[in-house]
């Protein structure tokens, strides 16, 4: 009876350390998806600055004011003072975090 046990335990081991590996693969690929989107929308925003910076704030496909929408969040946050600055340097460490 014994020897059934632990082979029962030893089968249950197994099967939740390969449960934890699928879920830690599984969190690195959404992750992976999570840091693409984010860099693919900070590329886009930085081409929606050039755009608007070379041809005014017409852009048709813009949808916006961003370089105006910066602006606004930066003074938003420099007329906070401390707190502004925190909540930069908290934004940039997330943003430089690897």
């Amino acid at each position: 009876m014994s020897a059934a046990v632990g082979a029962g335990t030893a089968a249950l081991k197994v099967y939740v350390s390969s449960f934890e590996e699928g879920n830690v693969e599984l969190f690195d690929k959404a992750k992976g998806w999570i840091v693409r989107i984010t860099e693919l929308g900070l590329l886009l925003v930085a081409l929606g600055i050039v755009l608007q910076v070379l041809f005014g704030t017409a852009v048709p496909f813009l949808g916006g004011d961003i370089v105006g929408n910066l602006i606004k969040l930066v003074s938003a946050l420099g007329s906070n003072g401390v707190v502004g600055l925190v909540a930069i340097a908290v934004i940039l460490w997330l943003f430089n975090r690897k």
